[in-house]
C-alpha cells in the first residue's frame, strides 16, 4: 500500500496530462527540447555539485554499474538482433533496456523502502546515471540514424555533458555558484520531474490512440524481461562480488529494477529514433513494476 501511494502521484500526473493533450495539443517535441537543453542540464549540475564524492563506495558502485549496464547492453543487442529491429527501433530498445528510472519513479520509492539514509547511496547512484548513462543513452538513440562518429559527436554536444563535468568540479573544488544564480538553477532543476512526467503524458496519449504494430510485442516483451527482472539479478550478482555492501548494495539492487526512464522517450524524440516505440518502452515497463518492484524489495529486505 505505501508502495501504491508513493507511486499513484506519478500516474496521476502523466494521466492530467495525457487527458489535457486532447484540447491543449501540446507539441511533445518542443517540451521534449526545453527539457533536454534547459531542465537536464539545471538538475544534473543541482545533484552533482552537491554530492560528497569522497564516499569510499562511489568506486565500487562505479564498477557495479559498469558490469552491469555493459552485460544488459550484450544481452540486449542479441536480442534485438534475433528480433531483428530496425536501427532507430534497436536504439530505442537498448536505451529503454539500460536507462532506468531513478529519478522521479525511484528517489521516491528508495526513501519509501529505506528511509532518510536511503537517499545517500540513491543520490550517488544519481550521480553517476547522470555522468555515465546519459551520454550512452543519446548515443544509443542518436546512432539509429548517423554513423558511430557522427553519434558521438551528438554526445560531445550536449549540454548535460558539461553540466556533469561543471558539477563534479564545484563540487571537488567546494566553489559555489552566487546565491540568485543557484536559486535559479535550484528551481530548474526542482521542475523538472513535473516536466517529465507533462511530457510522459502526453507521450501516453500520442501512443494510446495511434496503432500499434503488433510486430512490438516481442520487443516490448523482451524489455520487460531485461529491464525487470534480469537487471536487478544482475545487480544482486555484481553488487556482491564487487564489495557493495549494507544499504548501499540494497539500493544499488533496488535502483536497478526501476521501469524505463522517462529521458528514453526524450531522447528518441530529440534523435528520432522511434519515439512511439521508446514511449510504449516507458509505459509498459511502468505499469508492469507495480508487480516486480515490490517482488524486488521483498527479495532485499526479507
Amino acid at each position: 500500500m505505501h508502495l501504491f501511494e508513493v507511486v499513484l502521484p506519478v500516474f496521476l500526473i502523466a494521466g492530467v496530462a495525457a487527458l489535457s493533450q486532447r484540447w491543449l495539443k501540446l507539441d511533445p517535441r518542443a517540451l521534449s527540447r526545453a527539457t533536454f537543453y534547459v531542465f537536464i542540464p539545471a538538475l544534473i549540475f543541482d545533484a552533482l555539485a552537491d554530492a560528497d564524492l569522497g564516499r569510499s563506495q562511489v568506486g565500487p558502485m562505479t564498477v557495479a554499474l559498469l558490469i552491469v549496464t555493459l552485460l544488459l547492453l550484450g544481452l540486449g543487442w542479441a536480442v534485438a538482433r534475433a528480433l531483428r529491429l530496425t536501427a532507430q527501433r534497436r536504439g530505442a530498445f537498448l536505451s529503454a533496456v539500460v536507462m532506468a528510472n531513478v529519478g522521479n519513479y525511484g528517489l521516491p520509492v528508495v526513501q519509501m523502502a529505506f528511509g532518510t539514509a536511503g537517499l545517500v547511496p540513491a543520490a550517488i547512484y544519481l550521480m553517476l546515471f547522470n555522468m555515465l548513462l546519459i551520454p550512452l543513452g543519446i548515443y544509443l538513440a542518436a546512432q539509429g540514424k548517423t554513423s558511430v562518429t557522427g553519434a558521438l559527436r551528438h554526445v560531445i554536444t550536449v549540454p548535460a555533458l558539461y553540466a556533469a563535468a561543471l558539477g563534479v568540479a564545484f563540487s571537488l573544488g567546494r566553489w559555489s555558484l552566487p546565491v540568485p544564480v543557484m536559486v535559479a538553477v535550484r528551481m530548474l532543476a526542482q521542475a523538472t520531474n513535473p516536466v517529465f512526467l507533462l511530457i510522459l503524458g502526453v507521450q501516453l496519449q500520442g501512443a494510446v490512440t495511434s496503432s500499434w504494430d503488433k510486430r512490438m510485442l516481442p520487443a516490448l516483451a523482451s524489455l520487460v524481461a531485461l529491464r525487470l527482472l534480469v537487471s536487478p539479478g544482475l545487480a544482486w550478482g555484481v553488487g556482491g562480488w564487487v564489495g557493495l555492501h549494507g544499504l548501499t548494495f540494497d539500493v544499488f539492487v533496488l535502483d536497478n529494477a526501476f521501469p524505463t526512464a522517462v529521458l528514453v522517450g526524450i531522447f528518441a524524440t530529440e534523435y528520432d529514433a522511434d519515439p512511439e516505440f521508446a514511449t510504449l518502452c516507458i509505459f509498459v515497463t511502468t505499469i508492469v513494476s507495480l508487480l516486480t518492484v515490490p517482488l524486488v524489495l521483498g527479495r532485499i529486505v526479507g
